[in-house]
């Protein structure tokens, strides 16, 4: 399996929307403990968590304010 044919599935993948032989194909291949893989379903895991949050206005302290914005701009 192509790693970064994956990297827009990582979030489908989390909220249950991908297909079942989708679904399994990528379950298999992050049980082999591939470290790209495994950093991004969890870069993909804060996306889904942050998208979920209730639409409120929320104080983020400075640094972790800057240390998002410096992991977005990497990309």
């Amino acid at each position: 399996m192509e790693c970064r044919h994956l990297d827009d599935l990582y979030e489908l993948y989390l909220l249950g929307a991908l297909g079942v032989s989708e679904r399994s194909e990528i379950h298999e291949h992050l049980r082999a403990d591939c470290p790209y893989c495994t950093e991004r379903l969890r870069q993909a895991a804060l996306t889904v968590y942050f998208l979920a949050l209730p639409d409120r206005k929320v104080r983020v302290p400075q640094p972790l304010k800057a240390q998002v914005l410096r992991r977005l701009i990497k990309k």
